[in-house]
């Protein structure tokens, strides 16, 4: 019914009430229990009690938003921001909403302020291993690489159709054709003018060329030739022999010429697309030779780099020039009309192209919580092609450790502990610096080779005791997490945490916006929420039970047609609230609610 923590039954001392200040919207109250409550000072620096509050309001105080001890939790939390890459946190915190929400404002503030790292971006290869290579360059450079990459194929997409159907390519290839053509009927004709002046028939047939005997212009029929005498009918077999190898010859001449209009017709083609490449790819290849970070070779398949950058830019050039075909064929499909920029990128074709910007989309420090705690979802999936097919970068799908890039993963303790092997995994990734996709085809997720770099945080959170059973669970694995306690369950009473008490009081009267609360009955709150540890009086730095009671302590003052909650509107909600988590009647020797006297 009610988040509220409940405790071992209090002694009972004994409030003395003190008539409150008067109310000018409140009629006079005969009923016994009107007036407000005291409890004694309770031990402590300070001597803090009734005097903090005297004549005054939860109105008096400023709205204290957050939680006690916010402050002391900022400055413990602040070593998060100097932290290396993959190093591991456990931030310790009590399990209450309230400390879970302003730890996790606390993590995002500090993730903010984390010096931003290099993005991922995952690229084709192009060339035998039809594989990914990982880039690792500036986030803003990423992204204007991605988005530099896609403007220059949607411009190819229409500048090669065009280029290859334009009048200066038309007339080149025109020109080639009549030179292949050209030169083999001129070796034609030249030979078959000598063979006629020795009276030798070079005759086109369905099957080719074939050489023949003639007279006065026309071919001697073979029975005719037959009936020659040997002599003569010898000296013109001579001639056909000789004839026919000069044929034989010139036709193999003809096939070279062939492939040499073959080759040069592929110069063309290569002349055209890579004037047409360089065009499309210019203002990129410009801004990353002006780029000033340093290059260098990683570990696996990352590069990082100008000089990285501009290779994988001359080898996607060069990979664009040889399928040029592949732009020229889809504008033919689309009836030479211009493609939409949404078909040019669902276009399988030229997936191969695109490039994959792994890390967050703002590429900078973040803070990120995995949805699940398998391989697929901490290091990332990939759907891996059929054998002999290029694997195209978006087909791999990043988990939480790359996308975080080198911000902060926050994973709660009790859930880690429960997923088996989510450790490990986690714990490898960090201390190699990269992680393995899974193949998402396989049923039991095996790894891939394939290398993701992972820059980021880790924060585990939990309370003390969460943190006690982290450490026994792996001792050696959790050698290099670091502790850090954000807020401690209890805080000193002082005079000073007594007014810090009253702005978080002022704070939920706002929030819900409830009757201002008096002196009296806040110092009741406190002494609800006080504990004696070691001599000294603690208070409780949990939130939700103090909500839990104004609600119903607004309730109760209301009922009443009053406009201030009073110091009995308090007793009575917790009263309440015992009640319902312990309905068993207490022993009238120790009343839960101390006794108010009269």
């Amino acid at each position: 019914m009610f988040n509220f923590l409940q405790r071992t039954p209090k002694a009972s001392p004994v409030i003395v009430v003190e008539p409150p200040p008067a109310d000018p919207s409140t009629p006079p109250d005969t009923d016994d229990l009107n007036g407000a409550a005291s409890p004694p000072a309770a031990n402590g620096a300070g001597s803090p009690g009734k005097g903090t509050f005297d004549g005054k309001t939860s109105a008096d105080f400023t709205p204290r938003p957050g939680i006690f001890g916010e402050d002391a939790a900022r400055a413990a939390l602040a070593v998060i921001a100097k932290s290396k890459p993959r190093s591991i946190h456990f931030v310790a915190a009590p399990r209450t909403q309230g400390h879970t929400s302003a730890v996790l404002a606390l993590l995002t503030t500090q993730a903010k302020a984390l010096p931003q790292a290099d993005a991922v971006a995952a690229v084709s290869t192009f060339d035998d291993r039809q594989s990914l290579t990982m880039l690792r360059l500036p986030a803003a450079s990423a992204k204007a690489l991605s988005d530099g990459v896609a403007q220059a194929i949607e411009m190819l997409s229409a500048t090669l159709p065009a280029a290859f159907d334009s009048d200066s390519y038309k007339v080149a290839r025109l020109s080639l054709d009549e030179e292949l053509r050209s030169g083999h009927d001129t070796a034609i004709d030249a030979l078959k003018r000598r063979a006629l002046a020795q009276n030798i028939g070079l005759l086109r047939t369905p099957l080719g060329y074939a050489v023949a005997p003639m007279h006065e212009g026309r071919v001697v029929a073979p029975d005719v030739f037959k009936a020659l005498p040997d002599g003569l009918k010898a000296g013109v077999e001579a001639k056909l022999s000789a004839f026919e190898n000069e044929l034989s010859s010139v036709l193999d001449n003809r096939t070279t010429l062939q492939q040499d209009h073959r080759f040069r017709l592929r110069d063309l083609d290569t002349e055209i697309s890579s004037l047409t490449v360089r065009a499309a790819l210019a203002a990129l290849t410009k801004s990353f030779a002006e780029k000033s970070f340093a290059g260098k070779a990683l570990a696996g398949n990352t590069f990082a780099g100008t000089a990285a950058v501009a290779a994988w830019l001359e080898a996607l050039s060069a990979d664009l020039v040889r399928n040029a075909a592949l732009f020229v064929t889809a504008s033919r499909h689309a009836g030479g009309y211009a493609r939409a920029p949404i078909e040019i990128a669902q276009d399988s074709a030229l997936a191969r192209y695109r490039v994959n910007v792994l890390t967050s989309p703002a590429a900078t420090s973040c803070l990120t919580t995995p949805q699940e705690l398998d391989r697929a979802d901490l290091c990332g999936g990939v759907c891996l092609p059929p054998p002999g097919t290029a694997l195209v970068p978006y087909a791999l799908n990043p988990g939480t450790l790359a996308t975080a890039g080198g911000g902060l993963v926050v994973i709660d303790a009790r859930e880690l502990m429960a997923e088996f092997g989510a450790w490990p995994l986690i714990r490898q990734a960090l201390d190699s610096g990269h992680a393995r996709p899974a193949d998402t085809a396989s049923p039991t997720a095996r790894p891939v080779n394939i290398n993701l770099p992972i820059d980021a945080r880790l924060i585990v959170t939990g309370d003390l005791e969460d943190y006690r059973a982290f450490r026994n669970a792996d001792r050696d694995g959790t050698r290099s997490v670091k502790l850090i306690t954000a807020f401690e369950p209890t805080i000193p009473l002082t005079r000073e945490t007594e007014r810090e008490f009253a702005g978080s009081v002022s704070a939920i009267v706002t929030e819900q916006s409830l009757l201002p609360v008096d002196g009296a009955a806040m110092l009741a709150l406190i002494h609800d929420r006080t504990q004696t540890a070691s001599g000294s009086s603690v208070l409780s730095t949990g939130l939700d039970p103090i909500r839990d009671v104004l609600v119903l302590a607004n309730q109760n003052a209301r009922s009443s047609a009053r406009t201030i909650i009073l110091a009995q509107d308090i007793m009575s909600a917790l009263k309440q609230i015992a009640d319902a988590n312990d309905p068993v009647p207490q022993s009238p020797t120790a009343p839960l609610i101390p006794e108010v006297a009269k």
